[in-house]
């Protein structure tokens, strides 16, 4: 058990109360300054959680984003939303687990100090204020002349006095020492466990989540498993339709067509001259079809010959 201030021996005022006072007062000091580090860093983890978030929101929102281009697929798309709707309530999840981080961390903790720091201050104040007029009172009495019954009585009665209300100081300090270090630990364990507790909750939530998704995961898996054969398929067919096309560039065949756009026979590009400037020449697209020439003064001018 730990141990605390002694009422008596602070009645006492010995040397080795003093040591233990001196003590308690170092051990106060230095988890003053140990708080306000936890409190510092618990403010720099929620700051940097909170750019996480929003990050994390626009990178989402891009994602969304991404889908309208897939959305004549619609398995695709089912499966994406519910990926997005997951993501998006995890997010919220981490939004609630920062909030109770702060909670439990630097609000509990700062109520602690405020609540029992200030006050230790002040009364310790008073306390080395009194203990002083008590050494010069007791130096006081001890040098005045026995002789001067007036002057040693009323030494004598301001010492009784000192000793009283110095002794009525000590009590009250030792007291709220004595409280703190109690208190201390309760708030601290309280908070480190509120913490905890969010992060339990956080991670059980997410499992939960991801655990309702996965029948949708599964679903996502099969199709990309059809979409990657479907996809290798449509590439090797896509490599021999480049190699044939490649090879009948090298070998100068023009570009016969028979079977489509209604049958046309022959197309490419041809000079042809401007009528206004007759030493004018531009390329235009020909196509020859059904017994008509064809040409595009551009992509989306057609004229018939």
């Amino acid at each position: 058990m730990e141990s605390l201030l002694d009422f008596e021996e602070c009645i006492k005022d010995s040397p080795e109360f003093r040591l233990t006072l001196d003590q308690f007062e170092a051990d106060v000091s230095l988890l003053e300054t140990q708080l306000n580090k936890v409190m510092r860093l618990c403010g720099k983890m929620v700051e940097a959680g909170q750019a996480y978030n929003s990050a994390n929101q626009l990178f989402l929102s891009g994602l969304v984003e991404l889908f309208v281009y897939h959305r004549k697929d619609t398995g695709v798309v089912n499966c994406l939303t519910q990926f997005s709707q997951g993501l998006q309530e995890m997010l919220s999840f981490h939004t609630m687990l920062l909030d109770q981080t702060q909670r439990a961390i630097s609000q509990q903790l700062t109520n602690l100090c405020s609540q029992f720091l200030p006050q230790l201050a002040e009364t310790r104040k008073e306390f080395v204020r009194i203990r002083e007029d008590l050494e010069t009172a007791a130096v006081k009495n001890a040098q005045v002349s026995r002789h001067k019954a007036a002057e040693a009585e009323q030494a004598s009665h301001l010492l009784l006095a000192t000793r009283k209300c110095s002794q009525h100081f000590a009590l009250d300090y030792c007291l709220q020492l004595n409280t703190f270090r109690t208190q201390q630990k309760v708030d601290v364990l309280n908070s480190v466990f509120s913490f905890v507790h969010a992060q339990f909750t956080f991670f059980h939530q997410g499992f939960d989540l991801l655990r309702d998704l996965e029948p949708t995961m599964k679903t996502m898996a099969a199709q990309l498993s059809l979409l990657s054969a479907d996809c290798s398929a449509k590439r090797k067919d896509l490599e021999n339709k480049h190699l044939l096309v490649q090879q009948r560039d090298a070998s100068g065949e023009p570009m016969m067509s028979p079977g489509s756009e209604s049958s046309a026979v022959l197309q490419g590009y041809l000079f042809k001259r401007s009528r206004r400037k007759p030493k004018t020449w531009k390329r235009c697209w020909v196509t020859v079809r059904d017994n008509q020439l064809v040409y595009r003064k551009s992509h989306k001018v057609r004229v018939s010959v």
